[in-house]
């Protein structure tokens, strides 16, 4: 699918459907034959590429690797999301990538709120559950802080009163 990857950041918070930012790929150009694979190799004097598929399930991943001919090539590059370093990332954040990022930052969002409005919780604990940080400042981070913001300043207090 292509995924017009601005808009994830309202996807996200709710404000914007899935389906109205994805597209099949293959129904661009039928005629053009589609592989999500990563490139490690380009042989312009054999017109071949060498290429690792990657085939995820959850966080479990497999590769293979296979070779392409070509008679004309055009590619794609592709972006790996970095942590720069940033301890804890790795093991505490969600990313926002693809659709199915978004969907699963939106469901924390929600189990935020949910947990924060629960009638037994300490304020202590509620205001942890409310708290959320962005690790990025790049423009999908910015884009998301916007979109989270304006979810707690407008469309929240619709569905937690008691907590915005």
């Amino acid at each position: 699918h292509f995924v017009f990857t601005p808009m994830l950041a309202g996807a996200s918070v709710g404000t914007v459907e899935y389906r109205s930012i994805t597209r099949p790929i293959r129904e661009i150009n039928k005629k053009a034959r589609y592989l999500e694979a990563a490139a490690t190799d380009i042989d312009p004097k054999t017109n071949t590429i060498s290429c690792i598929s990657i085939v995820c399930e959850g966080n479990s991943c497999e590769t293979g690797e296979f070779e392409v001919n070509y008679d004309r090539l055009l590619f794609a590059v592709g972006a790996q999301t970095t942590t720069f370093g940033t301890p804890g990332v790795e093991e505490y954040c969600n990313y926002l990538k693809q659709v199915g990022d978004a969907q699963l930052i939106k469901n924390a969002i929600v189990n935020c709120f949910e947990q924060a409005g629960l009638p037994d919780i300490s304020d202590e604990k509620k205001e942890k559950e409310l708290t959320f940080a962005i690790v990025g400042a790049g423009p999908t981070g910015i884009e998301f802080a916007a979109e989270l913001l304006d979810f707690i300043e407008k469309d929240g207090p619709r569905f937690y009163p008691d907590l915005l």
